[in-house]
């Protein structure tokens, strides 16, 4: 069953290139995990800090090893400096 993900990140205030700069070309990685079928990343167009994540998995359990995977490598971790609250993820799970 197809699994989605919304992540909304909220940069802090003045590093948002920076957060670009680093975030986006970790996307192609992303992209080629095992059951990624797609993932795009936008910018509010009314709030500049604010960054939204479109993730589509095959299935949850390839999403969740994903996410594993970014922990194991430190990529989580590194986030860190850049964020201004938690991230927020909400899943949808496709049903017709």
């Amino acid at each position: 069953m197809s699994h989605t993900v919304a992540l909304e990140i909220k940069v802090q205030e003045g590093k948002i290139d920076e957060f670009l700069a680093f975030f986006v070309p970790a996307l192609d990685d992303t992209r080629a995990r095992e059951g990624c079928e797609l993932i795009e990343c936008f910018v509010d167009a009314a709030d500049d800090h604010t960054v939204f994540v479109w993730e589509k998995w095959d299935n949850e359990a390839n999403q969740q090893a994903y996410l594993a995977w970014r922990g194991e490598t430190g990529f989580i971790d590194k986030l860190g400096p850049f964020l201004a609250g938690a991230p927020s993820f909400t899943t949808y799970l496709a049903k017709g």
